[in-house]
């Protein structure tokens, strides 16, 4: 038999298929005697005949060579090829194909598949299983061989496996839920009732449809509507794709009516809890998980990765579903034998001792939530990086903020601390690595308003929120420091924003935007009443304008100085409802954020976990916001 490695061959990026490859390459050559050499368009000889050229074959598909080296070009050439390819391409490559081999293919596109079935090819496709709950990586398998499947069949991973792994993997999850619970205090979201959407992003291959378009939530409206009724709806969005999951929450909100809440709680979390809690999504692997932990699940479109029912022959049978390995099987001539080649004698060597636990994670680095289960408020990752030097740059850290509070209260106003990395703003260059309650506020407000018209963003910062208003607006950032501005070009920046550097005091034109937005801006300014009345002269009539500030009532300015040394003071409830007032503006909506918890000294020191960072409408907390309303003559 004659292997040639045949992966996707119109995706610019090929790091999985030549990894997987690369790994198999050996356990291959020694269990069943074969070479299975390297695929077309690297530096070493592929198993296609003589005179195959992959630039002529991507030509023929369409896609010329100055076009491929463009990111966005060749991603709307492979989503549109992804299902059909022009017939020249494929009787070209199908001409450079020798007779009688075993195409070994890495997800394996559709086109392919169906011209392995037209021309009477064998192939073996390889896929990273979509329950990732486990020990360590599944891998699944199809072959159009039914002698193949049926040798698989003798390595599959067992439903009683996969019961086991998810029942230990939950039990963990709760048990650590529980101690921080009753040890710490921590508060989780509740789950009961609802009904959560898993997002994808959207270049993600499974939501391609055959007419190359990718499949977004209103695909499947009637479907989601139905389902969603009686459940409050959550989102959990590709963490990857931010301007995706934005548009994906504002589609279900027109489909629903609901404004879905942001989930925070991590895939685990969600399958483990003991909440009744429902999964809906377009072809999310999460979906496939659910079923393992008992929770219903609702997959609008069809999985990625079809997987085998154990106990229905006909899924082995009919060829159309993946069969689950144990990744140490991958890589065990002995399996190779069994598969490829069992009338030849068995290798010396059945398999690499016992792998370590996680090994496919460590070796491709591919975590997803699984990671969170491991890290998650867990002592040794902690004490790892305190003892590796932690501790010392933390003391630094400390003794730096100590001669910055210092410098700062005897210093005049003017001579504020600009710097990007003043202690005051996020520096973080990705939105989700911004700290949650700073996220959480701008995703308040961001929900709250239309979305077209034209907006402000007052003392933004490095811009991580200007950005995430920017999706469906457009919005002037204005912040004092050069670096923050910087940043906020090289990392934020977005055909609808603009960034601007200017320290206060400065003017803005009167009645000229729709909207603005100063999140915890007025207690940095010593005048902060004619801060306020400048930001609503600012608005049009009817206008929206979004503030916070910290809580005196429970974050005392001069107790907790040390902490807000930029700040000149903290205001009560009352106090910037009657600022509202005072500038022709009404009250629409109010909501309290905890931040901090108290150490023994009953010093504020930030929550552990994000979620209590959430914010809830009309109770007074740490910090409160506002969404107001600039009165109509």
């Amino acid at each position: 038999m004659n292997i040639v490695c045949l992966p996707d061959l119109l995706r610019g990026v090929r790091t999985f298929p030549d990894a997987f490859f690369d790994l198999m390459r050996e356990s291959i050559r020694q269990g069943a005697g074969i070479d299975m050499g390297y695929p077309p368009g690297g530096k070493r000889p592929h198993g296609l005949m003589s005179g195959f050229d992959l630039i002529e074959f991507r030509a023929l598909a369409g896609i010329t060579a100055r076009s491929f080296e463009d990111a966005h070009e060749r991603q709307r050439h492979w989503s549109c090829c992804y299902h059909q390819l022009p017939r020249r391409a494929i009787d070209y490559l199908f001409v450079h194909i020798p007779a009688g081999c075993l195409l070994l293919s890495f997800e394996m596109p559709p086109w392919l598949m169906q011209a392995c079935a037209e021309q009477g090819a064998d192939f073996l496709d390889l896929r990273a299983s979509p329950l990732r709950f486990g020990r360590d990586l599944y891998i699944a398998l199809r072959s159009s061989r039914r002698d193949i499947r049926q040798r698989i069949g003798g390595h599959i991973v067992l439903d009683e496996e996969l019961r086991l792994e998810a029942a230990i993997l939950g039990a963990n999850v709760r048990l650590h839920k529980a101690r921080l619970e009753s040890e710490r205090g921590f508060t989780f979201e509740a789950l009961d009732g609802c009904l959560l959407f898993a997002g994808q992003a959207p270049y993600d291959a499974s939501l391609l449809a055959p007419d190359g378009r990718s499949l977004r939530a209103d695909d499947f409206a009637d479907r989601l509507l139905q389902v969603s009724r009686g459940r409050r709806l959550l989102h959990k969005g590709h963490p990857f794709a931010l301007e995706a999951a934005q548009a994906e929450r504002a589609l279900l909100h027109h489909i629903t009516g609901q404004t879905p809440e942001l989930c925070q709680q991590n895939a685990y979390q969600i399958l483990s809890s003991e909440e009744d809690v429902a999964l809906v999504g377009i072809s999310s692997g999460l979906l496939q998980e659910a079923v393992w932990f008992g929770k219903t699940a609702h997959m609008l479109y069809r999985p990625y990765v079809p997987l085998a029912d154990n106990d229905n022959d006909n899924d082995n049978d009919n060829g159309n579903a993946y069969q689950q390995i144990h990744f140490q099987s991958l890589l065990a001539p002995s399996f190779w034998h069994q598969l490829l080649a069992p009338e030849r004698s068995a290798p010396r060597l059945a398999a690499l001792p016992e792998l370590a636990h996680h090994h496919a994670r460590q070796t491709i680095d591919q975590w997803w939530d699984y990671s969170k289960v491991l890290t998650w408020e867990r002592t040794l990752p902690y004490e790892t990086v305190m003892r590796g030097g932690g501790a010392g740059l933390r003391q630094r850290l400390e003794a730096l903020e100590r001669q910055a509070g210092q410098g700062w209260a005897s210093a005049p106003s003017d001579d504020h601390d600009f710097s990007l990395n003043s202690g005051e703003r996020q520096v973080a260059t990705r939105y989700e690595d911004i700290r949650a309650d700073h996220r959480y506020r701008y995703e308040w407000a961001h929900a709250r308003l239309p979305e077209k018209g034209h907006g402000v963003d007052v003392f933004c910062g490095n811009g991580y929120g200007t950005h995430l208003l920017s999706t469906s607006r457009h919005v002037l950032g204005i912040d004092g420091s050069t670096d923050a501005i910087r940043l906020a070009e090289q990392h934020y920046r977005t055909p609808n924003t603009l960034f601007a550097q200017a320290r206060y005091p400065f003017s803005l034109p009167s009645q000229a935007f729709d909207f603005a937005v100063s999140l915890e801006s007025v207690e940095h300014v010593e005048q902060g009443e004619a801060f306020f009345a400048m930001l609503a002269a600012s608005l049009k009539p009817g206008g929206l304008l979004f503030f916070s500030t910290p809580c005196e009532t429970h974050l005392p300015h001069a107790k907790f100085s040390h902490l807000f040394h930029f700040h000149y003071r903290h205001y009560l409830l009352e106090e910037a409802k009657a600022l509202i007032d005072a500038h022709g503006l009404e009250l629409l909506e109010w909501a309290g954020q905890d931040v901090y918890s108290f150490n023994a000294q009953g010093q504020p020191v930030p929550l552990a976990d994000p979620t209590r960072m959430q914010l809830h409408n009309g109770a007074e907390r740490q910090f409160i916001i506002f969404a107001c309303r600039k009165r109509i003559p």
